[in-house]
């Protein structure tokens, strides 16, 4: 009787057992079509619901395994699943696989394997180009199959790896990529070996004596009136810096001032600060298929004296070095360049008495979006805080109530170094805090 009862209801829109309902059985995949790298091993992967297990398996492939592996062929492919239960109910699904030409990893724009400030120059070469959209586009760092352009490099480079973010053009919003996913090289400080033939790139810093806690601003120079750069299209390069003397995540680079362009007009830059490792990654590219020719800064770089007791005073190598430095012209050809004047050397004096016992704490910091202010003022005590950039600009100013935990949303402002300044009856304290 018992056997009679579940053969009868083998069909039926569920089935009972032990006071539970199951389900019909199914078997979905994650979508009808995948696109995937041709030549690319991937993994087939079937969702199973409902039914009484267990479950037999059968592709059109002939394998009886719920996963199938595959090496994704050129064009369509279409594979096919049946699932049995134990009941000997059957369902079946299907999956259309689409092997594309080209496997693009979003920011590794020159096919290199990483994403760094190098695929900023194959951006820049490209840039306003335009082809087929990317089926199923995203910015994670996976090779995602994409139909290739037309346009290519004479290496066989194909435009399309350019679109970082698959929409089919190159434009800013595909630099977004680059730096999502960077690549950490932890390279060594004096990594690269001193050039003394090329165009030259140096660090020049103002002269003066520099305290622990003062903010200095230094301009990174390409070329010089007597050797001047001619159609330069885009430079790549690290700043390496000695942590003893500049604070550790203190480090901001500007284009405001850069002769080879005008930034999000004709130009475009990324930097990507190692602070852990005393590095500094810079990007730059012209933008317009025009290259330029001159000398001076290209850049500006900021840093904070680090306030370290004990520091020694004199003259000292502020311990910036350039290294790893691609120089090209329009075509992506490279032109020589010299980092022979690399050091700067600046006057540090240790008079200022660096208090550590601050009445406020800034936390976290670095930041991302919000940002937490605590100060050990009586609670009836109101203050006023600031928030400046380098520049002095006021980003914000507001009156809290010091027995309270303040919270600040930051996530709107451009990052870079910012001053939290706390106005209270006995005086002022000024802390730095680095937006990322």
């Amino acid at each position: 009787m018992k056997h009679w009862i579940t053969l009868l209801i083998t069909g039926l829109i569920c089935w009972v057992s032990n006071g539970k309902v199951l389900a019909n059985l199914s078997v979905s995949f994650p979508s009808d079509t995948l696109y995937l790298c041709q030549g690319e091993p991937f993994m087939l992967n079937a969702t199973i619901n409902g039914g009484v297990g267990p479950y037999t398996f059968l592709w059109n492939t002939g394998d009886t395994t719920q996963s199938l592996a595959i090496l994704t062929a050129g064009g369509e492919s279409v594979y096919i699943l049946s699932v049995t239960d134990i009941l000997g109910t059957t369902v079946t699904d299907s999956i259309l696989v689409m092997g594309m030409p080209e496997c693009v990893w979003p920011g590794d724009a020159n096919g290199d394997g990483v994403a760094d400030n190098t695929d900023v120059l194959i951006l820049g070469l490209t840039y306003g180009a335009q082809g087929m959209v990317r089926p199923d586009a995203h910015t994670n760092f996976i090779g995602q199959g994409a139909p290739a352009w037309t346009q290519a490099f004479a290496s066989g480079l194909n435009y399309v790896h350019s679109d970082t973010d698959g929409d089919g053009v190159v434009d800013a919003n595909d630099f977004f990529a680059i730096g999502k996913n960077y690549f950490n090289p932890v390279q060594s400080p004096g990594g690269s070996p001193v050039v003394t033939e090329g165009i030259p790139i140096y660090v020049v810093f103002p002269q003066g004596n520099f305290e622990p806690g003062d903010i200095v601003t230094g301009a990174i120079m390409l070329g010089t009136e007597a050797q001047p750069a001619d159609s330069v299209y885009g430079i790549a390069f690290s700043l390496a810096y000695d942590g003893a003397i500049v604070d550790s995540g203190s480090v901001i680079v500007s284009y405001d001032s850069s002769w080879l362009g005008n930034l999000h007009v004709d130009l475009e830059a990324i930097d990507k600060d190692f602070y852990l490792d005393g590095q500094v990654d810079v990007g730059i590219t012209r933008t317009n298929h025009l290259a330029v020719a001159g000398y001076g800064r290209i850049a500006d770089i900021t840093i904070m004296i680090d306030d370290i007791t004990g520091k020694k005073e004199g003259l000292e190598d502020i311990g910036i070095q350039i290294e790893r430095i691609s120089l090209v012209d329009k075509a992506g050809v490279s032109i020589p360049v010299s980092n022979v004047s690399s050091h700067s050397v600046i006057s540090l004096a240790n008079d200022r008495q660096i208090d550590k016992s601050s009445i406020f704490k800034v936390f976290p910091n670095p930041v991302h979006t919000l940002m937490y202010v605590e100060t050990d003022l009586p609670f009836w005590e109101k203050s006023t805080l600031r928030m400046r950039d380098i520049q002095g600009k006021v980003w914000h100013q507001s009156e809290i109530n010091s027995a309270t935990k303040f919270k600040l949303d930051i996530s709107t402002l451009p990052a870079g170094m910012y001053l939290v300044e706390l106005e209270h009856a006995a005086g002022r304290e000024v802390q730095k805090v680095i937006l990322r």
